[in-house]
């Protein structure tokens, strides 16, 4: 699934790898954070080896939602085929939409204006070229309001807003972004069977020897995936390229009213357009007593419970497949 119908912008516009360096000169360098980012558990988390298991749906879909290379400038001519998480999507084909086209319309001097999407619904566009330079630079932003709207055959539909302010950027000699910091503010965005978003979040991205770097820092953003309602208040950080990924889960996560603290000890490595085979996620309560992660192949996981103290862990749940747990 590809969203190069979009104002008949290519989805290559955004490809960091194949476009490599550059810059205008005149954006600010785009820096990716590297600090591990820690959460605390609120004082009413409860883990247990009754209840472990009801973790295991929350977990996954945010390891799944990081493992997916739809990032952008990787793998850019397709939609990660492993996982749909809401998470990933917005990371992925939203942001390559929002940007592309931000960029497009600005270069054409466009303020505003409502376009019909190209399998049903309507999208409204509003672009503020802060400096009036007419391409993309800090401090420019984009508002995009979706009404059911579907790029593609096959995929959701959307309503909703999303919005972006450019903190920096690096553009090649085309004016089109090979490096970006971007700050997003989502109302209501949903995807028709996938869960909806609202909050704000942070994304990086960058070329790095051949892959791309990227931090995706959630902001107390609000998730409703399967009638479930969580706040997503963690960082992915990881290295995505032609080979697969590596990367790492920190933060927070609320469950049920409760914030539980969770880590990444063991980076997740996967190969390109797979799940994790490797790597371990943990969420903590505020007792210490912990459920863990454990990716044991492309196709399984296992998940485990430790209780504060404990030297080691009991697996309460084997052999997981993460297909049982996409949206």
């Amino acid at each position: 699934m590809t969203m190069n119908r979009w104002f008949a912008v290519p989805v290559l516009a955004l490809a960091v790898v194949a476009c490599g360096g550059g810059g205008d000169g005149g954006s600010a360098a785009v820096v990716v954070p590297s600090a591990v980012r820690s959460g605390t558990a609120s004082a009413g988390s409860d883990v247990n080896a009754g209840n472990a298991a009801s973790f295991a749906g929350v977990m996954a879909r945010a390891v799944m939602s990081g493992a997916d290379d739809s990032v952008p400038g990787v793998s850019a001519a397709r939609e990660a085929p492993q996982s749909h998480t809401i998470g990933a999507a917005l990371s992925g084909r939203w942001l390559r939409f929002a940007v592309a086209s931000a960029a497009r319309e600005q270069a054409l001097a466009v303020t505003s204006q409502t376009l019909a999407c190209d399998f049903g619904g309507s999208v409204t566009l509003s672009v503020n070229d802060a400096d009036d330079n007419q391409k993309l630079s800090a401090g420019d932003s984009a508002t995009f309001l979706f009404s059911a709207c579907v790029i593609e055959m096959g995929l959701p539909a959307v309503t909703g807003s999303l919005a972006f302010t450019v903190n920096a950027i690096e553009l090649d000699a085309n004016q089109q972004p090979t490096a970006l910091d971007a700050s997003l503010t989502l109302a209501g965005f949903t995807e028709l069977g996938f869960g909806s978003l609202s909050g704000s979040f942070r994304i990086w991205y960058r070329p790095e020897g051949g892959a791309t770097r990227q931090r995706l820092s959630y902001l107390a953003t609000s998730v409703i995936e399967q009638g479930q309602a969580l706040t997503y208040d963690h960082d992915v950080y990881g290295l995505y390229g032609s080979a697969g990924a590596s990367f790492d889960v920190n933060g927070a996560l609320t469950v049920g009213g409760n914030v539980y603290a969770v880590s990444t000890p063991t980076v997740f490595s996967s190969a390109a357009g797979a799940l994790p085979g490797s790597g371990v996620l943990t969420l903590r309560d505020a007792a210490g007593d912990a459920v863990i992660l454990r990716a044991r192949s492309a196709t399984t996981f296992d998940l485990e419970f430790q209780a504060a103290g404990a030297a080691t862990s009991t697996v309460v749940s084997p052999g997981l497949l993460w297909n049982g747990y996409k949206l």
